[in-house]
């Protein structure tokens, strides 16, 4: 990771054996706003990069299309604006994020042991409480889950030992 005028790069290395690396790609990560911070970045239980900023946007790299897309508006569900979710992994499979709840700070207490909670991804789109846009939730969301397993299907079929 790399930091140029207020905007984080990334670069993600496929490693073959403890000798070689090769770079498979780098850019710029998206952050949704000028106040906004990366949080968290990592990969998935299937292995797609994400990355979070602290506005709540949850951005997905595309194995099919190689762009940042915004997957999940994960603070939509919260309460209070002084509360966040610290990400702790991304279950693609099941279309949840695995989270803590952390009430009025950015941080989660490490006494007492916080509960991890998941969160269903909820895609950021326009009037999310009309009917419509919850048909449209479901229909991005099934389609992106679809998407993805036959990206990984195809690439274990090609590489079966990795």
């Amino acid at each position: 990771m790399f930091i140029v005028n207020n905007s984080v790069g990334y670069s993600i290395y496929h490693l073959k054996n403890e000798s070689s690396k090769t770079v498979a790609e780098h850019g710029m990560l998206p952050i949704s706003g000028p106040e906004s911070q990366l949080t968290w970045i990592g990969f998935s239980e299937e292995g797609n990069p994400y990355c979070y900023d602290s506005n709540g946007y949850l951005y997905l790299k595309t194995s099919y299309g190689g762009v940042w897309t915004p997957i999940s508006h994960v603070r939509h569900a919260l309460n209070h604006k002084s509360d966040n979710y610290w990400l702790v992994g991304i279950a693609e499979r099941n279309q949840l994020v695995k989270a803590i709840l952390c009430r009025g700070s950015k941080h989660p207490n490490v006494l007492p042991r916080p509960n991890m909670t998941t969160v269903t991804l909820h895609l950021p789109l326009c009037d999310p409480d009309s009917e419509k846009t919850k048909l449209e939730q479901d229909y991005w969301r099934n389609t992106y889950l679809n998407t993805n397993i036959k990206v990984i299907l195809y690439t274990l079929t090609l590489n079966p030992n990795p």
